[in-house]
């Protein structure tokens, strides 16, 4: 998790997560945005590990653009509730 003293870079996670979905993302890009799901608890270390060795890629990547829409639905959503 991100500690309490920083916040969740939403515009970044959005254009990694863009790019990422549109096939764009460079490499450097794509571990960026598995960083941020690891430090959101979004994924498991074992889960970065297996995409460094080369493991579970696909699924891996998969996985990465459905959490991190999660994380920006919620984000919407949050900014919704406090304008109720």
């Amino acid at each position: 998790m991100i500690a309490e003293n920083e916040t969740l870079d939403f515009s970044r996670l959005r254009q990694l997560t863009n790019k990422l979905r549109e096939k764009t993302a460079t490499s450097d890009e794509t571990i960026e945005l598995l960083m941020i799901l690891l430090n959101e608890d979004a994924i498991t270390s074992d889960q970065f590990e297996d995409f460094q060795n080369g493991e579970n890629v696909e699924q891996l990547l998969d996985a990465a653009l459905s959490m991190s829409s999660i994380l920006l639905l919620g984000d919407v959503l949050g900014k919704l509730a406090k304008q109720l």
